[in-house]
């Protein structure tokens, strides 16, 4: 799994981050699911994908992309 930026600042706006999966399964992937919880006020954002961005559903990568909302807490 690849994220990317591993940091964001939302102090003054929202920011977008991608999460790249990488998998191998003999009997394929129907979808991938990147959470992003913010282990301060447990509050999260998701993204998801159900088709590969390159590969197969057997051997391929998923992309999802997340926007994480101004003034978001850290963690």
């Amino acid at each position: 799994m690849n994220i990317d930026p591993k940091r964001v600042d939302v102090t003054t706006g929202p920011a977008t981050v991608v999460c790249d999966v990488a998998l191998t399964h003999p009997s394929g992937v129907g979808e991938v699911t990147c959470y992003f919880r913010n282990p301060s006020d447990g509050r999260s954002q998701s993204c998801s994908a159900d088709t590969p961005h390159s590969g197969d559903i057997h051997d391929g990568v998923w992309t999802c992309t997340a926007t994480i909302p101004q003034g978001a807490a850290s963690g």
